[in-house]
C-alpha cells in the first residue's frame, strides 16, 4: 500500500519523518525582512498600552504587524482600546506622523507624505489610523505626540520595506527520478510575494497512456492547526510530504500536485512537478 506522509520541524508525522532529507529543513527560503535587519535600530511603539493617554489604550501597525508590504497597501499605525465604541476617550493630542523614502543604510532621501491631526475626544477608534499608500522601497515613519500645550508625550519610529506584488508558486520535488523502493519528497514554494493558500498535502498521480491517474492514498493523520489549510506567506515553503514508492511500482512518469488559492483572487490554480519511477 501507498503511504503519504507529512515532513518537516514540527509538522511532521509517521516514521518518514525521522529520516527526512535537507530538502525538508528549511521552511523560510526568503527572508524579505533582510534589509531591514541592516538599518539603524528603530523605536517601535509598546506592545501593549500606551504609557501616555487613556487607559488600555494600544498602537499598532497596519497590515497584521508585518513591516513587509505588498505594493497598493497602506502602511502605517490604528489603535486599539479596551471597550472602544462604547466610551469616549479623551486625547487631547497634537499627532504628526511622517513618512520618509530612505536607502539601504536607512539614510533619507525623501519626505513622502505628511500626515498631522488634533485629536480631542474620539469615539470611534476604527475610523482612526495614520496610513500612507504603500509603493515600492523602503521607508522611515516617523511619528510623534504632544499635548494641546506643545508637551511632548512619546515619539516613535520604524521601518518598513515594501515589494511588488509577484505570483510565483511551483511545487519542488527532491529528486528527479528514483528506483522503486525509494522515498520521494516534496513541497510548495512560494517564491513570489502574494501569501497563498493550499490544501494540505500533495497528491500523487501516474501517467497512464494520455490520462493521469491518482494513486490511491489512506488518509493522512494531521494536526488540528493543519487539518484546514495551509497558508504560505512569500518566501515560504510548505511542510515537506513523503511518498514512499512500492516496490513493485510500474514504471514511467508521476506527478505530485497541489491545489492553491492566491490571496485576492477567486479561482484556485493546480501545481504540479513531474518525476520518473525507474528500476534502481
Amino acid at each position: 500500500m501507498v503511504v503519504l506522509g507529512l515532513c518537516s520541524s514540527g509538522f511532521g508525522v509517521g516514521s518518514a519523518s525521522a529520516s527526512a532529507p535537507a530538502f525538508c529543513m528549511h521552511r523560510a527560503i526568503r527572508d524579505d525582512e533582510l534589509p531591514l535587519k541592516r538599518m539603524p535600530a528603530d523605536h517601535p511603539p509598546p506592545e501593549g498600552e500606551l504609557p501616555f493617554g487613556p487607559h488600555n489604550l494600544s498602537m499598532y501597525r497596519l497590515n497584521f504587524g508585518s513591516r513587509v508590504l505588498l505594493a497598493g497597501s497602506h502602511l502605517g499605525y490604528r489603535f486599539a482600546a479596551k471597550d472602544a465604541g462604547r466610551r469616549v476617550l479623551h486625547l487631547d493630542w497634537d499627532v504628526s506622523a511622517t513618512l520618509l523614502r530612505v536607502d539601504a543604510r536607512g539614510r533619507v532621501s525623501a519626505t513622502v507624505g505628511r500626515i498631522t491631526r488634533r485629536l480631542a475626544a474620539v469615539e470611534d477608534l476604527d475610523l482612526l489610523q495614520f496610513s500612507f499608500p504603500a509603493r515600492t522601497g523602503l521607508f522611515r515613519i516617523d511619528i510623534s505626540f504632544k499635548t494641546f500645550g506643545g508637551r511632548k508625550l512619546g515619539s516613535y519610529t520604524e521601518h518598513f520595506r515594501v515589494v511588488p506584488r509577484r505570483v510565483k508558486l511551483r511545487v519542488a520535488v527532491s529528486a528527479p527520478a528514483f528506483a522503486p523502493g525509494a522515498v520521494a519528497y516534496a513541497r510548495v514554494l512560494n517564491l513570489g510575494s502574494v501569501p497563498a493558500e493550499l490544501r494540505p498535502g500533495l497528491a500523487v498521480e501516474r501517467a497512464v497512456g494520455d490520462e493521469w491517474l491518482r494513486q490511491q492514498l489512506p488518509p493522512v493523520p494531521q494536526r488540528s492547526i493543519e487539518r484546514f489549510r495551509w497558508t504560505l506567506s512569500g518566501g515560504e515553503a510548505s511542510p515537506c510530504v513523503a511518498f514512499p514508492i512500492p516496490t513493485d511500482a510500474p514504471v514511467g512518469a508521476y506527478r505530485f500536485s497541489s491545489s492553491a488559492l492566491v490571496f485576492g483572487k477567486f479561482k484556485r490554480r493546480t501545481l504540479t512537478a513531474p518525476f520518473r519511477v525507474g528500476p534502481g
